[in-house]
């Protein structure tokens, strides 16, 4: 009644003193308690806002305490399905190489879309939060991923998180909110989405550089112990297994193979299913590795066994694992071709950020495979002088019938 109302904006609007204090006196048993009933609620409503936003600070505590990628978008994904109640969350960080939003999956590997893909897409061209009551209802939202998954989707929040240069780093998702006052995502969880993000921003430029800098110092120490390997003589087939070794660090490389080059031949070192060096004699002019001998290109090869220039007769063979074959070039002349493959990853496999795989996108990757080819230049030298082999024919190594 009016009574209760004005005792209850006093309340809220000054401090308790000795006249709020003889109002509630002078009320009778069911209007003080249902005063109390109000305020009790008031007081349950605040110590839960209270325990969101202590909740909130330890996970930002936390954001800032870790050092891996993976770790922060863990952290980030938990702490939002708890903010807003949702079913579900998703972190899509942008990788501006490749032009893609992408988030980590349990196997280690990456589920990638294109940037301009379904809600999270709108969300990050647009700029601003995307709330959707239905996702059924609109005719945006692309049900391909609910009927693969068995998932059913019905509210979703998208929030771009925008660093301070404007850039769009990562757009955080949020699935079926689940709240007993609300099945819909509402500003305020937007809000405190984007209060998460911030703190995202932080941790995502911390461990970038941080991975960036532990790559580059991984990939130098091989490249100096590959420079190492030519200062101490050894049997040629210990050479070629330390180039193997060291491919291995570089890039996951695996299957490798050295075709030194002759007049019109190829003398094949590879590597047997033992691990035992196996060398043969192919055509110089067949296959990826005699396109490469021609060309001094270097090729990266998704699917190489459905390229045409493949022949298995030539070319090292592992299935649907991509390959490298790269021309190895000293003083002007291609005295040899080396071919590996990219361990443990598949075609349909994605990766992003600066993987432990070969991308040849990356100028980092690139620049790195240029200065490793410079010293199997040198250690192919050290294992056949190039001069020795030269003018060396295929016909001297088949006598006449």
């Amino acid at each position: 009644d009016a009574e209760t109302g004005a005792f209850l904006q006093k309340l809220v609007c000054s401090k308790v003193d000795s006249i709020t204090s003889d109002m509630f006196d002078t009320m009778d048993t069911a209007k003080k308690v249902a005063i109390l009933r109000v305020l009790s609620r008031e007081f349950a409503t605040y110590h839960e806002q209270c325990q969101a936003y202590y909740q909130l600070m330890e996970d930002v505590q936390s954001l800032a305490s870790t050092s891996h990628l993976d770790e922060s978008l863990s952290i980030i994904q938990d702490a939002i399905r708890r903010s807003v109640h949702a079913n579900r969350s998703t972190c899509w960080v942008h990788d501006e190489d490749k032009n893609v939003m992408w988030t980590p999956l349990a196997d280690g590997q990456s589920l990638v879309i294109p940037v301009g893909a379904g809600f999270v897409g709108i969300a990050y061209l647009g700029r601003k939060s995307l709330s959707v009551p239905d996702a059924y209802a609109d005719s945006r939202f692309n049900r391909a991923v609910d009927k693969k998954t068995g998932y059913r989707t019905q509210s979703v929040l998208c929030v771009p998180i925008i660093a301070h240069d404007g850039a769009v780093r990562a757009v955080i998702q949020a699935l079926n909110k689940s709240s007993p006052s609300s099945s819909v995502f509402v500003e305020q969880d937007a809000r405190v989405v984007t209060f998460l993000g911030n703190a995202l921003l932080e941790s995502l430029n911390r461990t970038s550089i941080r991975e960036k800098a532990e790559k580059a110092l991984q990939r130098l120490d091989a490249l100096v112990d590959a420079a190492d390997a030519m200062f101490e003589p050894r049997p040629s087939q210990q050479y070629i297994m330390l180039l193997r070794e060291r491919s291995k660090r570089l890039f996951k490389m695996m299957d490798l193979a050295i075709f030194l080059s002759n007049k019109d031949f190829f003398s094949r070192q590879s590597f047997g299913p033992s691990g035992d060096i196996r060398s043969d004699v192919v055509d110089l002019d067949r296959g990826i590795a005699g396109y490469c001998y021609r060309t001094r290109e270097t090729l990266y090869l998704d699917a190489p066994t459905e390229d045409d220039r493949f022949n298995p007769s030539v070319d090292s063979e592992a299935g649907a694992f991509p390959m490298v074959s790269a021309p190895v070039i000293h003083n002007g002349n291609v005295t040899a071709v080396i071919q590996w493959h990219m361990a443990a990853k598949s075609r349909n496999a994605q990766s992003v950020g600066d993987s432990d795989y070969f991308d040849p996108t990356r100028v980092s990757h690139t620049t790195t495979l240029e200065k490793y080819l410079s010293i199997v230049a040198c250690i192919v030298e050290v294992i056949s002088p190039y001069s020795t082999r030269a003018n060396l024919s295929w016909k001297t190594l088949v006598p006449p019938s």
